[in-house]
């Protein structure tokens, strides 16, 4: 199996925003029914009365991250996660736990100069990291180094999405002359906002002419592009028509795809409503005019409007290990869907303490 590219991990929010209740996050690295994950967070908040030396701390609050990929990753996952969870202590449930009833803890000092890896009994994992963070026990395991790249913005929650230029694919198959034609065409159209535009020729790269083989050019070792464009404008035989002949088509909407990865977003919040994880699974595109769909690009860039305030009716598209998980899950974006609420796991202790 082949890394996962660091786009398609979920994008945790820093732990505190979360300010009460004290809370830890519990990330499944395997595809589990809701019955076996329910299994695993009770194991979790049952904690173990046998415990000889057990640390005098509280447990905390757990909210579940679950895993929506269609694969199984290996242990290089951990090291992205914890790096953009700016290094938040973090809870992952594997297959060795599904073996064992183990957790894996990772887990950072407050000074930040201890990071460190360890296998525990999966009903003492709460009760570790809490008896850590108030410094009544120190844990030590394998010495772990977070990995040392920039998180791309694609992973900074609650921050502006900025692109430099407009990105505008041709995906069906052109000849030279027929590209400068349409280049002619959306440059009178787009006026002032076409020197920010910057065009790309895959059609000959795609299996399918279309918004499902871009996506999937671009979670493929072919494509150049080290992280995908939040938004972006695709151009298909649709478009040349409407150039060659602009009385031929009455419908001047359908000149350009414009596609943004906030319509496949998906969002968990907790039980006050604190937004805790979110994954970006693939695109939601419609068709628009050159003009309007230059327009809709800044829009999503300067975050005036959102996603559904701009996309009326949009189509949707998926990355390949997301297609299982968006089959059986409700677009985010469907006529009166609102985003679930986490699924909260309190320790045996009344949950208003």
């Amino acid at each position: 199996m082949p890394p996962i590219p660091h786009w398609q991990l979920p994008s945790l929010y820093w732990v505190s925003r979360i300010e009460h209740p004290p809370t830890w996050r519990v990330i499944f690295l395997l595809p589990l029914e809701e019955k076996e994950v329910d299994h695993f967070m009770e194991k979790l908040v049952d904690i173990d009365n046998n415990w000889p030396d057990r640390p005098d701390a509280k447990p905390r609050r757990l909210l579940e991250v679950p895993w929506v990929h269609d694969f199984i990753p290996d242990s290089s996952i951990i090291a992205p996660m914890f790096t953009q969870a700016e290094e938040s202590p973090l809870i992952f449930i594997d297959e060795q736990s599904k073996r064992d009833d183990t957790a894996l803890l990772l887990y950072c000092s407050e000074d930040k100069k201890n990071h460190c890896t360890l296998r525990v009994p999966i009903n003492r994992a709460n009760l570790m990291l809490s008896a850590a963070a108030e410094e009544k026990i120190v844990l030590e395991g394998e010495e772990f180094h977070p990995v040392g790249y920039d998180v791309p913005a694609i992973m900074k929650q609650g921050q502006q999405q900025v692109q430099e230029t407009y990105p505008i694919f041709i995906i069906a198959p052109m000849t030279p002359e027929e590209i400068e034609r349409l280049k002619t065409y959306a440059e009178e159209r787009m006026v002032d906002e076409y020197e920010y535009t910057e065009w790309f020729y895959v059609a000959e790269k795609l299996e399918t002419h279309d918004m499902k083989g871009l996506t999937a050019w671009f979670e493929s070792p072919q494509c150049n592009f080290q992280t995908p464009p939040f938004y972006f404008m695709a151009l298909d035989r649709w478009s040349l028509e409407i150039a060659n002949d602009k009385e031929k088509v009455t419908d001047e909407w359908a000149e350009c795809i414009v596609a943004s990865d906030q319509g496949a977003e998906y969002i968990l919040e907790d039980d006050n409503g604190h937004r805790y994880v979110t994954w970006r699974g693939g695109f939601g595109y419609d068709r628009w005019s050159f003009d309007e769909g230059t327009m809709t690009c800044m829009q999503l860039e300067q975050a005036n409007e959102s996603f559904m305030e701009l996309f009326q009716e949009p189509e949707f598209v998926y990355w390949k290990a997301f297609q299982t998980w968006a089959d059986k899950t409700p677009n985010p974006h469907g006529e009166g869907f609102d985003f679930p609420k986490g699924r909260s796991y309190w320790p045996r202790v009344d949950k208003d303490e």
